[in-house]
């Protein structure tokens, strides 16, 4: 949480070069789920398996797969989510619900309309990735701090 300006930080700097003097820029500020490159959906997909193996954990682990795989996962997807997705089928969805079962799929579901995972991705392909991340990743903590108001439960 002190270091969250890092990460706002970072998402802007993503953003500005990807989307500098574009109007597609208005459209980028937040999680956009009709937003369908493969690079975008692949940095979803990073935050919803990371999501997975938090909510199974009750949100006490100390680093997460994202501390170990960002790298592989943002530059060479196709040989980095095999292992992912096999973990998380094995060991992190079973026990975290429908919303994230559901929404795995759904992005899946993009990916493979978008004619799946991609073999490598360039630098503005990277940043593309890293903004679907952060933004996937925005959306679950907005929702987490909505539920611990309202009183429910995660």
């Amino acid at each position: 949480p002190k270091d969250a300006w890092r990460l706002h930080a970072l998402a802007a700097l993503l953003k500005l070069g990807l989307f500098f003097g574009k109007e597609e820029v208005q459209g980028m500020t937040e999680l956009n789920p009709h937003h369908e490159t493969k690079a975008y959906l692949c940095g979803r997909l990073l935050a919803v398996l990371e999501e997975a193996q938090l909510r199974a954990s009750n949100f006490k682990l100390n680093k997460t797969l994202v501390d170990r795989f960002y790298g592989a996962a943002s530059t060479a997807p196709t040989t980095t989510f095999g292992a992912l997705i096999r973990m998380a089928t094995t060991a992190h969805l079973p026990e975290v619900g429908k919303e994230v079962n559901v929404l795995m799929e759904e992005v899946m579901a993009s990916l493979d309309r978008s004619g799946g995972f991609p073999r490598s991705l360039t630098l503005a392909e990277q940043a593309e990735f890293g903004l679907g991340f952060y933004h996937q990743r925005a959306k679950f903590r907005a929702g987490r701090g909505k539920t611990k108001t309202e009183g429910g439960e995660q």
